[in-house]
């Protein structure tokens, strides 16, 4: 089974709407720390909750500039000079991908930026 997934995700801003679409590149065992490319559809992380789960999201590619984050990197927004935090969980949420910084969680979409 094929694990690099191509999601849509549609969001606002002010008064645009974007398209955006990514990849989910690879998982690490959340236990064992193995980093791998396939696992089981019902294994991909979907809610916040970690303990419900094998294995996290390692790294995510945004297709549209071919950008890939990863766990542990630290991200923000490119209207903004200061961080947001660093990336310590990403979940699919619906047709969202969600990225926790441990005292926030946002959307994935164009408007992230590694710091």
């Amino acid at each position: 089974m094929k694990h690099i997934k191509k999601i849509n995700e549609f969001n606002s801003d002010s008064d645009l709407e974007r398209y955006q679409v990514w990849e989910l590149v690879s998982f690490r065992d959340q236990k064992t720390k193995e980093i791998v490319t396939l696992i089981p559809e019902n294994e991909i992380p979907n809610d916040h909750n970690r303990e419900n789960f094998k294995y996290e999201i390692y790294s995510v590619k945004r297709t549209t500039d071919g950008e890939i984050f990863t766990i542990g990197e630290t991200i923000g927004v490119k209207y903004s000079n200061k961080p947001i935090g660093e990336i310590d969980w990403m979940f699919v949420s619906f047709e969202q991908l969600r990225i926790d910084t441990g005292n926030m969680g946002i959307p994935f979409t164009d408007d992230l930026i590694k710091f």
